[in-house]
């Protein structure tokens, strides 16, 4: 009986062996032949119901995370992904897998489990850097603080089987869609063929394409209103026997019935979604072309004649790693898809700003346009206020939306107010910068009057720079603003004041030809650096009403230091600078060669000048000097005595540091015998008097 029993469980088990193992061949011969939507339950069977391990049977679970996605049967793939995640063939390719499929679901607690786990945080590779973006900030709170922006509504020509991709068409709304109206389905995933259709509003109903139509799947599109020509992606003709095809762009033209194929197509990868410029000369499109960074990226390709260039990239700010997919160009922007930047889980619609070939400002659009599904396809009328776009959000099952954009507005009005004719007020360029970035340029009406639309939560600066005015700068900021509003500013222009200086030596009177002259804005700080012509003269331009300092150098000459002013009326300021020549005993012009109380390090203030020392000493290398150094009244004489040797140690020390000979410096040190003004011992001053005694002084001893 016994033997009977031990006889029967083995048979037992051998039959459940064999009937798993008939599972499994039967799963990977549908997998094999690309029929997932007949492999996907037969995985589903093996691994939810007989419960077949990990470590057994690692490529029946591999193959069934593949089946599940085609047929988009994210549970079931999200339940493969768990198991997976709790065996020794876990890796990071899981984890990231297994991270963006919980956003896509809504499980951000799991989403943030699976960051936080020892397989990523150990990881080494570049997708890394986008799990980081949630780590460093709530992501997902920041996209979803503002939903009052975007208006939504299911349209009514969606038939539940799967409808994206809306275009605008003069007839009404173009898009593709999975509606089951031939009754032809792909053995890919069991999904009825795509198909274009447009939605005429006249009559509310729904048309097929049938000039687009082929066996396969036809669609995304754009059309092109202006010259009748349709840009569409379609499957190419499978000559294999597995039916298993990518997709190419095609051109078909209304006028001649003609169609034509784009010339980057290939083979060996997809091409979709194309969308056209506003002005016919760039065709935007999506594909995993050879030279991208990632799986689908943004590709352009501009028109020359009736050629199209070769694709270009459009490069790392848009695309990722992950997939790019419908873009859509407006005005300076491109919007697009992505979930290879931080978002609320699927594809989420992105815009950024493209000039000159180059994307800035990246900009996930927010809740609720998007969500933790899959949002994509976005466009825009030519208000930018109203649109559509495709969702898969609740069902998983993509549907397409009509969106009412409710944005706040930010207008900021300048008026340019300047004693000018209409023509020269409208040539002056008023430029934009965000972040000390140029952004844009912008010129006034007749009247002065110029506009520009700020965003949410950003920081501008406006500014005029024309030669014969003085510089105009205004800042204006957006953050924290919770209502729109405007702003109005006036740019008052005031003139620039022509400026003639002559440098001349102080004796002679003789012109001195390449002085090199500083002046020195005291109010902005701005220096203007520049050398007299043959006739020892400058020309230039200065704002009017501002105080400067001229500072002035030759060689041969003791370094001048000039106080000047632009508080006039007059169109031309004309001055002259006399200069001494090097004599024996001549004081070297310098400040800011002063010591903190009971200090004797040199500020970087000193440093500043000593560096002219330096200058003036290679200039003019047979020049010895001396360097006195003295103290305030406060401490004993001795102590004061010794402090003002390391004020001049410590001078002497720095010139030397600058390549001076030390046998061109003599140094000598008084301590407090040699106060320049009332503050000696016992008498009360303030402590600027005391600043000005602590100094050290220059003076030219010798001449070779």
């Amino acid at each position: 009986m016994k033997i009977f029993l031990v006889l029967s469980c083995l048979i037992s088990l051998s039959f459940t062996s064999l009937a798993q193992n008939l599972k499994v061949n039967q799963a990977e011969m549908y997998y094999k032949l690309y029929r997932f939507g007949e492999a996907n339950p037969i995985y589903k069977e093996l691994i939810q119901k007989d419960g077949v391990k990990v470590s057994d049977h690692e490529e029946v679970y591999r193959h069934a995370l593949v089946s599940s996605e085609k047929c988009r049967d994210y549970n079931f793939q999200y339940y493969v992904l768990g198991r997976i995640s709790q065996s020794e063939k876990y890796t990071f390719d899981d984890a990231y897998s297994y991270f963006q499929l919980s956003l896509f679901l809504g499980f951000y607690d799991r989403a943030k489990e699976i960051m936080s786990s020892q397989i990523v945080v150990n990881s080494v590779d570049s997708r890394k850097m986008l799990l980081d973006h949630y780590k460093n900030g709530d992501v997902w709170s920041e996209i979803r603080k503002d939903t009052s922006v975007y208006k939504i509504t299911n349209v009514d020509f969606n038939s539940g089987t799967g409808d994206f991709n809306a275009i605008y068409h003069p007839k009404g709304i173009a898009f593709s869609s999975a509606r089951n109206v031939a009754y032809r389905k792909s053995t890919f995933d069991n999904s009825p063929y795509l198909n274009m259709y447009i939605y005429q509003k006249e009559d509310a109903k729904v048309e097929e394409l049938k000039f687009l139509e082929t066996p396969r799947h036809d669609g995304t599109a754009y059309y092109d209103s202006l010259n009748r020509v349709w840009y569409f992606s379609k499957n190419y003709p499978s000559t294999k026997d597995v039916n298993l095809t990518t997709t190419g762009l095609f051109i078909f033209d209304e006028n001649t019935q003609t169609e034509t194929a784009f010339t980057y197509n290939s083979p060996e990868f997809f091409l979709a979604q194309p969308f056209l410029s506003e002005d016919g000369k760039t065709l935007w499109f999506s594909s995993n072309r050879t030279g991208g960074f990632g799986k689908a990226d943004i590709w352009y390709s501009t028109k020359n004649n009736d050629d199209w260039s070769e694709p270009v990239n459009a490069g790392n700010v848009i695309n990722t790693v992950d997939n790019e997919m419908f873009p859509f160009p407006q005005k300076n922007k491109l919007y697009f898809s992505s979930n290879g930047h931080p978002g609320l889980g699927g594809l989420d619609l992105f815009s950024v700003l493209f000039s000159n070939e180059k994307a800035s400002d990246l900009l996930n659009l927010g809740a609720n346009l998007n969500s933790n599904g899959d949002d994509f396809s976005l466009v825009l009328d030519k208000t930018e206020k109203t649109g559509y776009f495709s969702s898969n959000r609740g069902e998983f099952i993509d549907n397409i939306y009509s969106v009412v954009i409710n944005r706040l507005e930010f207008v900021y009005v300048g008026t340019i107010v300047a004693d000018l004719n209409t023509e020269k007020i409208q040539a002056i360029p008023v430029i934009v910068k965000k972040e000390g970035s140029v952004i844009s340029t912008i010129f006034a009406d007749k009247d002065g009057k110029f506009e520009f639309n700020g965003e949410k939560n950003s920081s501008y600066s406006f500014e005029i720079n024309q030669q014969e005015f003085e510089t105009v700068k205004e800042d204006y900021s957006t953050v924290g603003k919770t209502a729109s509003d405007s702003t109005f500013k006036d740019f008052v222009l005031v003139s620039n004041v022509d400026i003639a200086l002559t440098i001349v030596d102080e004796k002679t009177k003789q012109n001195l030809r390449n002085a090199k002259v500083e002046i020195v804005n005291k109010k902005t700080n701005e220096i203007i650096s520049v050398t007299t012509n043959e006739k020892g003269l400058i020309e230039l331009k200065l704002p009017r009403n501002n105080e400067f300092e001229v500072r002035v150098s030759h060689a041969n000459y003791i370094y001048s230091k000039t106080s000047f002013s632009s508080v006039t009326k007059d169109k031309v300021i004309a001055s002259t600078i006399g200069l001494n020549k090097i004599e024996v005993g001549a004081v070297l012009a310098i400040k800011d060669l002063n010591y903190d109380y009971n200090k004797w390090n040199i500020k970087p203030e000193s440093k500043v000048e000593l560096n002219k020392v330096v200058a003036f000493l290679k200039e003019n290398p047979n020049v010895k000097i001396e360097l006195s150094s003295h103290t305030d009244s406060r401490g004993l004489a001795e102590f004061n005595m010794n402090l003002s040797k390391k004020r001049n140690q410590s001078c002497i020390a720095y010139l030397v540091s600058k390549g001076v000979k030390k046998d061109r410096v003599i140094g000598k040190w008084y301590g407090e015998s040699k106060l320049l003004n009332k503050c000696a011992d016992n008498v009360k001053c303030s402590e600027e008097e005391h600043w000005k005694n602590r100094r050290t002084t220059i003076v030219v001893v010798s001449i070779d």
